[in-house]
């Protein structure tokens, strides 16, 4: 039977595809992996009969913008999130929950990286359990893809949409917010072709494929503004997320260095 193991991203729920897949594929397993890391490259590993790095996973469905460039890699657009705010329920962004806020908003208020590259610049980057723990306590304010929040929210985090006009196509490629079908190009074939065509939501039998998808830009608009195509979270549907984004324009001096995450 020919088998296809293919990775997801934290915050993607790829459960309508692959009852999609296994109804128009009987006789072809899909084996979903799990992966912590949104950016992280975990699809070969050593020890092949060659002695050269294998294929771990066939493809994942991931945030590309959070991955480095490879011309080796085939990358298939799918859809754009929006972008949420999460901040301690007693923390003054909490009081915009039920709205939205702006970057005018945020600018008074320091974000979570800002806070750790000050008062702790040696540590290493944080989980995203980890980050939603240190908002808990009060720690600033983190900037995250809204399915990323829906997974991983708590009951003590408040949850508050960021403006459209505020999701710069800077904002959107640093928190990863279009996500993609990433494969390798030398592994392209039929089989592949079928999921994508899943993916797409194409019609059994279309002779499209994923070389007919325009390149990925990283945003929804022509004019270079990244257009959300999942509804923002608003405070009782919103459970967290992760992702590094540029900071607003704050008075006072700020922290300068970046921090990643994983």
């Amino acid at each position: 039977m020919e088998a296809l193991r293919i990775g997801f991203v934290p915050g993607v729920r790829p459960d309508k595809w692959w009852q999609r897949w296994r109804t128009a594929h009987p006789g072809t397993s899909l084996e979903p992996v799990a992966l912590e890391d949104a950016g992280a490259r975990h699809w070969t590993r050593p020890g092949s009969e060659d002695g050269q790095d294998g294929p771990l996973l066939d493809g994942v469905l991931c945030r590309p913008s959070l991955l480095p460039e490879d011309e080796a890699w085939q990358r298939v657009p799918l859809y754009t999130e929006a972008a949420v705010a999460v901040a301690a329920q007693d923390h003054a962004l909490a009081a915009l929950e039920g709205s939205e806020a702006g970057l005018e908003d945020l600018a008074e208020f320091e974000d979570l990286d800002e806070v750790l590259d000050r008062s702790d610049p040696g540590s290493g980057p944080l989980s995203v359990p980890q980050r939603f723990e240190l908002l808990a306590a009060g720690t600033g304010y983190d900037l995250v893809p809204a399915s990323v929040a829906r997974q991983f929210g708590r009951k003590d985090l408040a949850i508050v949409p960021l403006a459209e006009s505020a999701c710069t196509a800077e904002l959107a490629a640093r928190l990863g917010l279009q996500v993609a079908f990433v494969f390798r190009r030398a592994d392209d074939g039929p089989l592949l072709q079928d999921l994508i065509g899943v993916l797409k939501g194409r019609r059994p039998g279309s002779t499209r494929n994923a070389h007919d998808t325009p390149p990925e830009t990283g945003t929804g608009r022509a004019d270079g503004t990244a257009r959300a195509t999942s509804r923002p979270v608003g405070a009782h549907g919103a459970r967290g997320g992760h992702g590094r984004k540029p900071r607003p324009p704050r008075r006072g001096p700020r922290s300068s260095g970046s921090r990643r995450r994983r």
